[in-house]
Order: C-alpha cells, then structure tokens, then sequence
C-alpha cells in the first residue's frame, strides 16, 4: 500500500459548505482507480488532514489528475491551497 496525507484549512464560515460537498466528493473519490480507502477529518478551527491509502505508488501517481479535480470542487471553501505528501511504509493497526 501507498498513502498519501493531505493537510488543508477551511474558511470557517465555510465549513458548513464543506460538509455539504462530501456526498459528491465521496462519488468522486470513489471512481478512482486504485484507491483502497480515504479518510478526512476536521475541526471545528477549519484545519483538517486527508488520509488515502492506494493499492500502491504507481496508483497514488496516476490518481494525481482526479484528486486535483475533487480539491478544485473544494476550493471555493479553503483558506489556501491543500498541501499533500506521499508515504510508502502503511502499517495497518487495528480491525
């Protein structure tokens, strides 16, 4: 597996909107290629991280595109660009 950490800060008075884009991000998201799962998480001060996790490197590469497209439906509602890193060591901990 390959993961890719995504940091990013939303406006705070446009959390509300952000929340109400994960139905069409998450149909997004789940039409690429490669993705074994995506978590997001958020709080209440705007600042959230992404973590997707591909079935490998190449994958998370060829994804690059698509993940573009969903973080331009998004950013209308950040406060700057989303900043992201790659990650080839994935241990998975519990379930």
């Amino acid at each position: 597996m390959y993961a890719r950490v995504t940091q990013f800060v939303c406006k705070l008075e446009s959390l509300d909107d952000l929340v109400a884009q994960m139905d069409d991000v998450k149909a997004k998201v789940k039409k690429i290629p490669g993705v074994v799962d995506v978590y997001s998480v958020w709080g209440d001060d705007g600042h959230g991280v992404v973590m997707a996790l591909y079935q490998d490197q190449a994958a998370c590469d060829t994804a690059v595109p698509l993940v573009a497209d969903v973080w331009s439906v998004m950013a209308d509602f950040l406060a700057g660009p989303p900043e992201a890193k790659g990650y080839a060591n994935v241990m998975h901990i519990t379930g």
